[in-house]
């Protein structure tokens, strides 16, 4: 059978093949299988000569495994949090933050305001109120048009109470000590609506209809949401809500003498994303300094990054 010339490339020279035909046992390749069962006789002579490696290696995949699970243990929280409670915070002055949510936030101490209900449609009461919680009296009063008001085919209130209603005049809500967060059901969020906190006469913080409700549609689809407000640093004692022809509608109404929301808030859901990220970090190999080494690298790249802006 006539020879037939190939180019060796790793000699980078001709050489003659003796093939055997088509399919000749010279042509065809090593097959892999040897090259791995080669592999593995060297792999476990080197295990037999350390042993230590082997426990190396199991350190090793223990720790991707764990990782692993972290990651998607993380990822399905995150994905939990989002789906339970859709909310924004918001910062607003002197350590002051607006929450908007589509439920009530829960919390320690809080305490809720009962405005009765009236099952009827229309002005309940224009006489101030007085209540006591505890140590705290809660006094209400009406200016204007402003009254406590029911309105029983109303499908914005989460719950057919009587509710506050600002018309062409302000409700102004004092309280016996001071407080650090105070939590509604804000109705239509019209540009008109305002409410503002005060301490011992001095304005604390303030925000409006017009502010609030692009957040409120982003967050709820709707222009009326829960809307909190949890200050870190000052108190307030009194709160005054105010609107026009367009009237501001709250209830649903809590206070409590503790913030309840962190400076710096931390949702469930940032948290589980927080804790994918680590555990993408330490899939990779490196332990927990690799990690925050990392992520200390990412800050400093952003600082610099926001200094050249």
């Amino acid at each position: 059978m006539q020879n037939i010339e190939r180019n060796d490339q790793s000699f980078g020279k001709v050489q003659p093949s003796a093939s055997r035909g088509r399919h000749g046992a010279r042509d065809r390749p090593a097959p892999r299988r040897a090259a791995n069962t080669r592999n593995a006789t060297q792999n476990a002579s080197r295990f037999a000569k350390r042993p230590e490696l082997q426990i190396t290696n199991k350190r090793k995949s223990d720790m991707r495994t764990k990782f692993t699970a972290a990651v998607f243990a993380g990822l399905a929280f995150s994905g939990m949090a989002g789906a339970a409670q859709a909310q924004s915070t918001t910062t607003l002055t002197n350590g002051s933050y607006l929450t908007v949510s589509s439920g009530p936030l829960s919390g320690s101490g809080i305490t809720s305001v009962d405005l009765g209900s009236a099952g009827v449609t229309g002005i309940v009461s224009q006489m101030p109120m007085s209540l006591s919680y505890g140590s705290v009296n809660l006094n209400i009063s009406f200016q204007g048009g402003s009254s406590l008001y029911q309105n029983a085919a109303s499908t914005w209130s989460p719950v057919q109470t009587n509710f506050l209603r600002a018309s062409e005049g302000t409700v102004t809500l004092d309280f016996s000590q001071a407080q650090r967060y105070l939590s509604m059901a804000w109705g239509s969020q019209d540009s008109s609506n305002t409410i503002s906190f005060y301490n011992q006469g001095q304005l604390v913080t303030s925000t409006t209809g017009a502010a609030v409700r692009p957040i409120s549609t982003a967050v709820t689809g709707s222009i009326g949401s829960y809307t909190t407000f949890s200050f870190s640093e000052l108190t307030f004692d009194r709160v005054v809500i105010g609107g026009t022809s367009l009237s501001m509608e709250v209830g649903d109404i809590s206070f409590s003498d503790s913030p309840q929301i962190a400076p710096i808030p931390l949702n469930a859901a940032s948290f589980g994303g927080m804790l994918a990220f680590f555990g993408m970090m330490g899939a990779r190999g490196g332990g927990w300094r690799v990690q925050m080494r990392a992520f200390a690298s990412s800050l400093r790249g952003r600082q610099q990054r926001l200094r050249l802006a």
